[in-house]
């Protein structure tokens, strides 16, 4: 990373390359959760060698065998699905021993369907008691090892310093995400010639002083400093900075600290310069490649899906028709790649005529049919989307293909609102997995600043990423 001054003396802090998670300033995130990965590894394989004890002496070859291999990928994928990677949770205290004991029952359940799918494929299999014994001696080790976490993290949380060098406009916006950060001790230098109003007063955070007390709070060496001022850095506090800069502290402005604390991009903060075509803030095609293989593993997988789920299709067909009377099919007009209209599909949810009122749906919305409160929940109301998908309109993955009559009026009112149609929408995306349903203008700006991430910071691993929390919101009937 790279960092200078550019004429107008706002701080530039760039990367050339995609957003790293583990370089979260706010959030310890990849490496983290990549060290608890590998302690539940170890923790699977123990546990198994001493189940395994069970059958005769302990035998290193039994790691290799099928059961072994099922269990633990069954298992992780169940620990991610229950947040038990997230840590946050392990400094904030939302972790419980409950947790890891309710995960570990949905393991057991799982590998029992498992092993009645696959039991022919096991040349090594333990018998009840051994299981027993497993599942004991898992529980225990993953609970005592995310108590460890817990205090290793927490520790480190007080010992990490943030300082926020914030104007009346960056303070607005990023009062809320401010209120999120609980992994470091929170610094807001407020600027000296803007007042404190009663709209920053409502937000509830402490303002620790002004711009000018920058090197105060700036003594010890593990101080991350973040500028989110709009105006000109003043010529003395820009000296500061630089001189911190060369004594090792971190700095960041706005848009790359946000975009690597919280997964999105401040639009609040975006000036036109950060859409330069002669600079690559924003360099769509830098992933050319991964663009074109995404497009052939979307035939590839609608067309897949299509086949192995049309038996599940006719059965919702045949209970919307049952339900209510009306299509089974609600057709709309969505907004496309290069803001192309076509013809979206969706199984019907709601009675017929429905959508001509609130074009948002509420929560207990009557209009909603008891077929559609299921469909909505799990998502399946999306199923049809894959043939959009066939036909070219749609990805599986991307931004949400929104109404055409709502995007007139978001445009008006969001700046930079059509950067989002520069890819494909698709059934899923990022920011429907990590935001709850829209249902006003405030919650589609929310959800532009996940879409110009995804877009941004586009790999085949953050699609992987998107595919299992769709999966996980879908479990737990997240939708709406």
């Amino acid at each position: 990373m790279s960092s200078h001054f550019d004429v107008e003396g706002t701080l530039n802090l760039h990367s050339n390359h995609p957003i790293r998670f583990f370089s979260n300033p706010a959030f310890p995130g990849f490496l983290t959760a990549l060290l608890l990965l590998a302690f539940d590894i170890l923790g699977f394989g123990l546990s198994f060698l001493w189940a395994s004890a069970w059958h005769g002496p302990i035998s290193w070859g039994v790691l290799l065998s099928a059961q072994f291999a099922l269990m633990t990928g069954i298992g992780l994928v169940l620990l991610y699905v229950f947040d038990l990677y997230k840590p946050t949770h392990h400094i904030s205290g939302l972790y419980s021993p409950g947790r890891v004991l309710i995960t570990v029952a949905a393991m057991v359940i799982a590998n029992l369907v498992a092993r009645s799918v696959f039991q022919n494929v096991f040349e090594f299999a333990l018998n009840v008691h051994a299981q027993a014994i497993f599942y004991g001696f898992l529980s225990f080790w993953l609970i005592i090892s995310r108590m460890a976490f817990s205090g290793v993290l927490r520790r480190a949380a007080k010992r990490q310093s943030i300082v926020f060098l914030l104007d009346k406009a960056s303070m607005t916006e990023l009062g809320r995400e401010l209120s999120e950060i609980k992994s470091a001790n929170i610094c807001i230098l407020f600027d000296p010639k803007q007042e404190v109003d009663d709209k920053i007063k409502k937000l509830g955070l402490k303002i620790n002083g002004t711009w000018d007390d920058l090197q105060r709070h700036t003594k010890k060496p593990d101080v991350t400093v973040v500028v989110g001022m709009k105006r000109k850095v003043p010529d003395q506090i820009r000296k500061n900075l630089l001189n911190l800069r060369f004594h090792g502290h971190k700095l960041y402005d706005m848009i790359h600290f946000y975009q690597r604390s919280f997964l999105k991009l401040p639009i609040f903060y975006f000036q036109n310069y950060w859409f330069d075509l002669t600079k690559d803030y924003f360099d769509y095609n830098h992933m050319a490649f991964n663009w074109r293989l995404k497009k052939l593993m979307d035939y590839f997988f609608a067309f897949v899906l299509l086949i192995l789920i049309s038996p599940i299709m006719l059965l919702i067909a045949l209970c919307i028709k049952l339900e209510s009377r009306g299509p089974v099919f609600f057709v709309q007009s969505r907004f496309g790649q290069n803001e192309e209209v076509f013809n979206l599909y969706k199984f019907r949810t709601m009675r017929v005529g429905s959508e001509k009122g609130n074009p948002y749906t509420q929560k207990n919305d009557d209009r909603i049919t008891r077929v559609g409160k299921v469909l909505r929940k799990l998502r399946l109301d999306e199923l049809p989307q894959l043939w959009n998908v066939l036909k070219g309109d749609m990805s599986m993955i991307g931004p949400r293909a929104e109404w055409d009559a709502l995007v007139d009026k978001y445009e008006k009112v969001i700046p930079f609102y059509h950067f989002r149609h520069v890819v494909k929408p698709g059934i899923t995306g990022w920011a429907q997995v990590l935001y709850p349903y829209g249902a006003s203008v405030e919650d589609s700006k929310e959800k532009l600043q996940y879409d110009l991430y995804y877009i941004k910071n586009y790999s085949l691993l953050l699609d992987f990423a998107i595919v299992i929390k769709t999966i996980k919101v879908m479990l737990f009937g997240r939708g709406r």
